[in-house]
């Protein structure tokens, strides 16, 4: 396809954490093997689907697919801009891309990487997405935040449902800042100063729009706010069940929020990474402080061989750590605690940043607007 430079994604699976194998991608786009031991059995079973490397070359930028089962290089998807969203429908066949400068919204299998349909919901630049649960609706933040625009989404399909505006900008106060990286290099953290999504709950009844200070509830039916939470964190997630949501508090400690009873719980002593959580079997883990490894608020720990900047959880008891260069480290996070140690990992060119990272996972089970 032409990518010129180097992009190296070397994949360590650990069984908490037993090395499997590595691989890295080349300007060429092949696959080059260091002597994977990967059968796609891993613990959680098989899964379907990709996970996507926003990756940053100079000037360009395009999203890396890599097989969630095993992290195999599936391909590149070339990209106009920097977008300003990525985002998986929840059924887990197709991913939606926004632009900061456009309207339109470009929509790609996560199998064959082609485009399935543009999208262009006539709404300004848009700068979030977010789903319902079960993808029947799609909600557009536009304005510095000052806009929530909501659609309902059948098959690719879009027709607005209503526009809600707001006096107040809710900016994720995510500017970027210097990282320190592998072998002392320097890196911009991945992290931007755009709006943040709005997180529906379970059955979509209730929005919770983030801000600087805190998250407000909105009626989805009437776009009304009926709850105020003050604590100062960002980068918030939904559990599995959608049962709380978890974030970063600006002091760099993690933060869970119940949803029904909107109940706040700090976890102080916990240090951590100003990094979006990921959440697998109903427990959180961050990336500690330094990005070399694991943390719960419980204070359980996971060491890593690399330091990371991302965390995805691909829906399988799995997560995957990944670092600014594109390394990846793929953990099971509940089956054992025996570990093994990363001798060497080959090099990697400098040139290429891994912006953000998403898991495409298809539901084989399930009813979703779209798949």
């Amino acid at each position: 396809m032409g990518r010129q430079g180097y992009i190296a994604v070397t994949v360590t699976v650990l069984l908490i954490a037993v090395l499997i194998g590595a691989s890295a991608i080349r300007g060429s786009l092949e696959v080059r093997s260091a002597g994977s031991r990967i059968d796609g059995t891993l613990p959680g079973g098989p899964v379907e689907g990709s996970v996507f490397l926003l990756v940053e070359e100079g000037d360009t930028h395009y999203l890396a697919a890599l097989d969630a089962r095993d992290a195999a290089f599936r391909g590149t998807i070339p990209l106009p801009t920097r977008p300003s969203a990525v985002v998986p429908t929840p059924g887990g066949v197709s991913v939606f891309v926004a632009y900061p400068d456009r309207s339109d919204i470009d929509v790609f299998d996560t199998i064959t990487l082609e485009q399935q349909e543009r999208l262009s919901p006539e709404v300004g630049a848009v700068e979030a997405l977010s789903f319902a649960p079960d993808g029947s609706r799609l909600y557009v933040v536009t304005d510095g935040g000052r806009g929530l625009h909501t659609f309902a989404h059948q098959r690719l399909s879009l027709e607005p449902v209503r526009e809600d505006f707001f006096e107040e900008s809710a900016p994720g106060g995510d500017a970027p800042q210097e990282d320190a990286s592998r072998e002392g290099a320097r890196v911009r953290s991945t992290a931007r100063d755009d709006a943040p999504p709005v997180l529906a709950n379970r059955r979509a009844t209730h929005i919770y729009r983030p801000d600087r200070a805190g998250l407000t509830v909105l009626f989805a039916a009437s776009g009304d706010p009926i709850d105020r939470i003050d604590v100062d964190a960002r980068h918030w997630r939904f559990d599995a069940d959608r049962t709380a949501l978890w974030g970063v508090h600006r002091e760099g400690y993690p933060v869970r929020v119940t949803e029904r009873a909107g109940e706040v719980t700090e976890f102080s002593d916990v240090d951590i990474e100003p990094h979006p959580p990921a959440v697998v079997n109903g427990s959180a883990w961050y990336l500690g402080a330094g990005g070399d490894h694991l943390i719960r608020p419980d204070g359980a720990t996971i060491p890593l061989p690399h330091r990371a900047v991302l965390l995805v959880e691909t829906g399988d008891r799995r997560l995957w750590a990944i670092d600014a260069a594109g390394m990846v480290v793929i953990v099971p996070v509940d089956i054992s605690n025996e570990r093994e140690r990363l001798e060497s990992l080959p090099p990697v060119d400098g040139t290429q940043r891994v912006l953000h990272a998403v898991a495409a996972i298809v539901q084989q089970e399930g009813n979703f607007a779209c798949f």
